[in-house]
């Protein structure tokens, strides 16, 4: 019923940020009955907790949920208590305490008010009255020749950008203050990383930009890329012949078919260039190239890995080894 905003989807009874009354019971603004003890009502019933109840409707934190009937007993209960010797210790405990507070602790500034503070007329009154000595003293700072207008006061705007770019310039030329610049510009990037080269294992630093560098120079690049593309070539070497051998395999039974190259081209989804490559042995197809190739035949010479049973089939034709032949 309360999302993380402290807003109120539902329907709402009553006025935001006044607490309505019938004369003994205070209404509630989720479902709109009155009731003596409203923040029992509202915990108990609609599963809100007294304060966030204040919070959703811009009632204030000290506003009690209660009828007037009740808030009247309460009053005078409250007036008992303050003849006893432990409201006095109360009270000058509380002094004490406010009497260790700094002048910026006890400022209300920054603080927001709720809806009910700001719809009070003592309230109303007292920012009026702030507005009004605000534009006093900024009448009396222009009379004197104090006051300074916002923006660029009638000065030439291309005149201070250059005045700028000139002050920027002669920065530039103190080491002093580029350092501190370019040090101030890392802190803000996130520093620098130690990297060790994977080639060589040399230690050198980069910024959290390039944090996906591994290298230390444009040569280990070179080599680190050339042991990848030796190592794919390694790992694709044991079956490259035989899918170059099924690949021959499939021109053939495609010819005995009567089929034109662009026919099964047409049928595997592959162009008739490629396909023309692989039947002449110039490409070696991959297995989901022959898969489909297989398919559109039907069938058709196919080798086959060696490491999983499920590597046995491409594309769901079952491997066949490159010597044997699937009937038409």
């Amino acid at each position: 019923m309360v999302n993380g905003e402290r807003t109120w989807t539902g329907p709402i009874h009553g006025r935001l940020g006044v607490l309505a009354d019938d004369g003994n019971c205070a209404q509630c603004h989720i479902c709109g009955g009155y009731y003596g003890n409203l923040g029992g009502h509202v915990t108990q019933v609609h599963g809100v907790t007294p304060s966030d109840y204040k919070a959703l409707f811009g009632l204030n934190a000290t506003t009690g949920l209660i009828g007037p009937a009740l808030k009247g007993i309460r009053r005078q209960e409250a007036d008992v208590r303050k003849q006893t010797p432990a409201f006095a210790e109360f009270r000058a405990a509380g002094d004490r305490a406010r009497s260790e507070l700094t002048p910026e602790q006890r400022s209300p500034k920054g603080r927001r008010l709720r809806l009910q503070q700001r719809l009070s007329p003592k309230v109303q009154a007292a920012r009026r009255a702030a507005l009004a000595r605000a534009n006093e003293v900024l009448r009396q700072r222009k009379e004197a020749g104090l006051h300074t207008p916002a923006g660029w006061s009638g000065r030439d705007p291309k005149a201070i950008s250059a005045k700028g770019h000139a002050r920027l310039a002669e920065l530039r030329t103190d080491p002093a203050w580029r350092d501190a610049f370019a040090r101030k510009v890392s802190e803000a990037r996130g520093g620098r990383l130690q990297v060790t080269c994977v080639v060589c294992g040399v230690v050198f630093t980069e910024p959290h930009s390039h944090r996906r560098r591994k290298t230390c120079s444009p040569a280990c690049l070179t080599m680190l890329r050339a042991s990848r593309a030796a190592g794919r070539q390694a790992a694709a070497a044991p079956d490259r012949d035989q899918r170059r051998t099924a690949g021959i395999g499939l021109g053939d039974v495609r010819r005995q078919r009567g089929w034109s190259i662009e026919r099964l081209a047409r049928q595997s989804g592959l162009s008739p260039a490629h396909v023309s490559r692989i039947e002449r042995g110039l490409n070696t197809p991959s297995f989901a190239a022959l898969g489909r190739l297989a398919d559109a035949l039907g069938g058709g010479p196919f080798p086959a890995r060696e490491t999983t049973a499920s590597d046995q089939s491409v594309n769901g034709v079952q491997a066949q080894p490159s010597g044997d032949s699937v009937a038409a």
